[in-house]
């Protein structure tokens, strides 16, 4: 059995200015490094066997940070959704550059793609060979991205990508499940009470969400 450990990466610039990342590559900003460092607090007693990334820096950063002397091993499988045309843009400034091409992504990804980005298809396709090619056995973590969890729990659930995006990924949220030869059995899905501790805040759960925080 495979006891695996997922997380999303902490949060950069274009995180917090609400830019869609895809395969643009900016790093972690302060606010990042310190939510990093609350999931290193988190997972401090906890042994991984290995470790993967993404090979995306934002995601590499988080790794290094949330699980120090263990070697981070990236694959470029793990990416996020390639956004083409949008990278770098708000989702008002994608609505003005291509009218209501954005809202008929989010509405039906498996239809429409950004412009000179990737489809549904080609994502949920590499994600699932990253996933197929990880260990059968022992304890390991994954950080990636919002967009490539939804792709793992939609291959997991049985359900769209469309249906996960009424799961919310936070920065640093933790998603837990155990691999069998013939099967899944999903433990937990964004626990972030390691990054509300001490705020006052309530723990992030599953919510639906307006279209322009789903996947970035």
């Amino acid at each position: 059995m495979l006891r695996l450990t997922l997380a999303r990466h902490a949060s950069t610039e274009w995180n917090e200015a609400g830019r869609y990342q895809g395969w643009s590559d900016p790093p972690l900003s302060g606010k990042g490094r310190r939510e990093a460092e609350r999931l290193c607090a988190r997972l401090a007693g906890e042994t991984f066997d290995r470790v993967f990334a993404s090979d995306l820096l934002r995601a590499r950063e988080t790794a290094e940070i949330a699980a120090p002397g263990v070697p981070v091993e990236t694959d470029r499988r793990l990416r996020e959704l390639h956004f083409g045309a949008w990278e770098g843009l708000t989702w008002d400034e994608c609505a003005a550059r291509d009218g209501d091409l954005p809202r008929r992504w989010a509405a039906d990804p498996a239809s429409v793609a950004p412009p000179d980005g990737e489809t549904a298809a080609e994502f949920e396709a590499r994600v699932a060979g990253a996933l197929d090619d990880l260990p059968t056995e022992g304890s390991v973590l994954v950080v990636s991205h919002a967009g490539t969890l939804h792709a793992v729990l939609a291959r997991w659930l049985g359900v769209t990508l469309r249906q996960t995006f009424a799961l919310r990924i936070s920065a640093c949220g933790l998603t837990r499940a155990e691999v069998f030869p013939d099967g899944v059995r999903v433990l937990c899905v964004n626990d972030t009470t390691h990054m509300t501790a001490g705020d006052g805040a309530a723990p992030a759960g599953p919510v639906a969400l307006p279209a322009a925080e789903r996947v970035r």
